[in-house]
């Protein structure tokens, strides 16, 4: 029997952008003044991670993952 994992559901600042046609950048920005009110209140800051695009050979750029709740906080 196959067990179940327990994964938690995330999207990504660039996902976020896309879906609300926003410049990413100006999701970061709202990202990081979320993160600013959750540190006020003793919550957990929004993970902050890299990825590469294609057309930017191996620069990294910042991007968030945002958990479902976090995500409706921000929306």
């Amino acid at each position: 029997m196959k067990e179940l994992v327990n994964t938690p559901q995330t999207m990504s600042s660039r996902e976020i952008a896309e879906l609300t046609n926003k410049e990413h950048r100006n999701v970061l920005r709202d990202i990081e003044n979320l993160n600013e009110s959750y540190e006020k209140l003793g919550l957990l800051k929004i993970e902050q991670g890299y990825y590469t695009h294609p057309n930017t050979g191996n620069q990294q750029h910042r991007e968030f993952r945002l958990t479902k709740m976090q995500t409706l906080d921000l929306l």
